[in-house]
């Protein structure tokens, strides 16, 4: 069991007459020392949010502003180069603070004293840098409750890619929006094409997203998640950040889950990171996730995430699904979620789980198209006993329509016309919870 300490003053430890806790510790009013724990492979704090020193050198202030921007409770240094941060930490245990007492790596024209400390090998030195964990949305980011009997919202995936298509679906999903008085749009992962955007003034804000969805009915909030694009060249953070920016895109986190209420039901979405999953199965997200669920007293259960659990496209392989289905998917079917939503593969398709528990819904062609399916996928499916009941090899989204206790899935492309559709009840009405 993970057993977070509680962070009150702590004892400084001295190794050869040098202080082990950083000076700058002391006087910042931006982080809090908690100690030293050890570190292993899984990595205890995830590599994905990882920053090694180069010719600026580590500090402490330079991982916090690091950290800070993906809005994480936490950051750790180690070995005197690395910085990582995430929302949890101490898996491993606690170590003697003598054991991070290596010196902070000096950038070129640096001439500190050296005294500050950079973690130990295979040591992280743990600072807690905010207050609370940023992982869910509040009444300030979008209104969270509406007087109506019905909620819609939309989910567009694979949406990044600047052109006559993207227009398209965009005026489409315009339409669905204006006519069905849609809460939001969840923004499912690939939002910028081919690398994400390198600062939170990067032009692709505007040229991808402002310029195209332009509609009136458009200019409600967006619920951002980061897909594998939005990854590369290590630029997740500036999403996060441009949250900051503008009201409209709302993504307090990289992984976060909010409560609407409507027609006195409470519906629970969670909104998951799941570039990390699928590499390495996050522990201190998966944990956060496991928790969201079993405390849930929600009447609904929606999950999102970018990469499939199950697909019939190119990532529907098993070795591609494996740590999504491993670690996701048996949760979801616990406690009774209606729908996981998702992007990745570049098309819409419709697939039912073995357990009839929970749906899965893949909105992947908001600006990119595939025209195939794979054996190997086809294979998995069958093999996982998916069935699979639609599937559309074109531009479009996925529009959604709860009310009591039915959920209605509307598939439309790129011309508007819904091309499949069905309705659910809400699995959490019709049998127990378990666990």
């Amino acid at each position: 069991m993970l057993l977070l300490p509680i962070l009150i003053a702590t004892t400084i430890s001295v190794t050869s007459g040098r202080s082990v806790v950083p000076e700058s510790f002391k006087a910042s009013t931006k982080w809090r020392y908690i100690g030293c724990y050890t570190d292993k492979r899984p990595r205890d704090l995830t590599s994905y949010h990882k920053l090694t020193a180069d010719r600026y050198g580590m500090s402490v202030s330079r991982c916090y502003d690091f950290c800070s921007g993906y809005n994480n409770l936490y950051m750790a240094l180690q070995n005197g180069n690395e910085c990582r941060c995430d929302n949890g930490f101490g898996r491993y245990g606690k170590e003697e603070e003598s054991m991070c007492d290596e010196p902070c790596t000096k950038g070129s024209g640096d001439n500190g004293d050296g005294d500050e400390m950079c973690g130990g090998d295979w040591s992280n030195s743990v600072y807690q840098i905010r207050d609370k964990a940023a992982t869910e949305i509040t009444s300030g980011m979008m209104k969270l409750s509406s007087a109506d009997r019905k909620l819609s919202f939309t989910a567009l995936g694979d949406w990044g890619r600047e052109g006559s298509h993207q227009r398209r679906v965009a005026r489409r999903l315009a339409d669905w929006s204006e006519q069905h008085k849609s809460a939001f749009t969840a923004a499912i992962g690939d939002n910028f094409y081919e690398t994400g955007v390198y600062s939170v003034k990067d032009k692709k804000f505007q040229t991808t997203w402002k310029n195209v969805y332009t509609q009136k009915s458009l200019q409600h909030p967006w619920l951002v998640i980061e897909g594998n694009h939005d990854y590369y060249d290590g630029n997740a953070a500036n999403q996060v950040k441009y949250g900051k920016t503008d009201s409209r895109w709302v993504m307090p986190s990289l992984y976060y889950s909010m409560h609407y209420s409507v027609g006195g039901q409470d519906v629970h979405f969670i909104f998951l990171d799941t570039d990390p999953i699928r590499q390495e199965a996050e522990y201190h997200q998966y944990k956060w996730f496991k928790n969201e669920l079993s405390e849930s007293k929600a009447d609904w259960i929606i999950v999102m995430g970018h990469h499939p659990i199950a697909s019939a496209g190119s990532h529907g392989k098993a070795s591609s699904t494996a740590s999504m289905y491993d670690n996701i998917r048996g949760e979801l079917v616990k406690h009774r979620a209606a729908l996981y939503i998702c992007g990745h593969d570049h098309f819409l398709q419709h697939m039912v789980d073995s357990s009839g528990v929970v749906d899965y819904i893949i909105s992947g062609s908001g600006a990119k198209r595939s025209t195939s399916t794979y054996p190997a996928s086809l294979l998995n499916l069958k093999e996982k006993r998916i069935n699979s009941k639609f599937l559309h090899r074109d531009y479009g989204f996925v529009g959604f329509e709860i009310e009591g206790k039915v959920i209605k899935v509307s598939y439309i492309d790129e011309d508007g016309h819904e091309v499949y559709s069905f309705s659910k009840v809400n699995p959490r009405a019709t049998g127990p919870v378990i666990g």
